[in-house]
């Protein structure tokens, strides 16, 4: 980093953590020369003045940050609402499985999570995340792991999807080999791979409030290594469903330990539906049962629509 490039990311930082956001600003224009994206957050109940995340667009190649760079509600809507809501009002630490280049992680830091910790496996995102936790000061510690998660320990193979025509940024790949059409043999890496309730315990069992889980079919096989966790601490878990996912076995799951589905839409918030891939609403929440009327009414304070099933 050069020296003029240095000084622009402490006083970025300085600038940031005094609430001078013009300065900060101007400090991002000249340590990012304009690919720099700032993520303004919706205010919580007791920010004094609102929060603020970066990521590199990379010349809009990171599609996560090229959106967020259209405006807040433009990936994934409404998931990120829900996420920091949840982080907001369920004090513990967070689990970020599948963290790509480190939105949720970033954005769960900022919210007042405990610590976050990030699971993400693919080598050339990992980079990109670590670019992005470069240019940031988050509130707590973000815990980098880079490891897949699964029902089992050892090593896998990861698989990525052959390269797009634009250049994008690979967001997805996965354990299983069938979760496209086609994977590319090449950029497909062997990776080590844990269970959630693993690494919980190796580091010492912090009480877990919210997890998120996106790793392209095998959100089961998360699922299935957390058991111990989801027992003790009950968070909520965040998980998307895609049509290879099964959706029958996570329906079972749940249900054996009274958590209730909720699948979001941009437009609708639907309780205790059966689960199944939803081509509008790839999102779901599993909520403790003990939980459900309190997280149902923060959704209707945000001014959801909320269906009762």
């Amino acid at each position: 980093m050069t020296r003029s490039k240095g000084l622009a990311r402490t006083v970025s930082f300085s600038a940031e953590r005094l609430g001078l956001q013009t300065l900060a600003d101007q400090a991002n224009d000249v340590l990012g020369a304009g690919d720099i994206v700032t993520v303004r957050i919706p205010h919580g109940l007791n920010d004094l003045r609102s929060r603020r995340i970066k990521m590199w667009r990379h010349g809009d190649r990171d599609l996560i940050a090229a959106l967020l760079y259209q405006g807040w509600r433009m990936f994934e809507s409404p998931l990120p609402d829900l996420f920091i809501t949840e982080v907001r009002h369920n004090p513990g630490a967070v689990f970020d499985v599948g963290a790509n280049t480190g939105l949720y992680s970033l954005l769960g830091a900022a919210c007042g999570a405990q610590s976050v910790h990030a699971f993400e496996p693919y080598p050339p995102v990992v980079e990109l995340f670590r670019r992005n936790l470069a240019i940031n000061s988050p509130r707590c510690h973000i815990h980098v792991v880079e490891s897949a998660l699964a029902a089992h320990e050892g090593r896998a193979v990861l698989y990525v999807p052959e390269p797009t025509s634009d250049h994008a940024v690979e967001s997805s790949a996965s354990l299983s080999p069938t979760f496209k059409e086609i994977v590319d043999e090449a950029l497909s890496v062997e990776v080590e791979v844990t269970t959630a309730d693993s690494y919980w315990r190796r580091v010492g069992s912090p009480p877990i409030s919210v997890m998120k889980i996106d790793v392209e079919s095998r959100e089961l096989d998360v699922l299935m290594g957390a058991t111990q966790m989801i027992a003790r601490d009950r968070p909520i878990i965040f998980y998307e469903l895609l049509p290879a996912g099964d959706a029958k076995s996570i329906g079972a799951f749940a249900a054996e330990r009274n958590l209730i589905d909720i699948y979001a839409s941009p437009s609708e918030i639907v309780v205790n539906s059966p689960i199944e891939f939803h081509s509008d609403a790839w999102n779901h929440v599993l909520v403790p049962w003990e939980k459900l009327d309190y997280t149902v009414a923060r959704y209707r304070r945000m001014g959801m629509k909320v269906t009762l099933c």
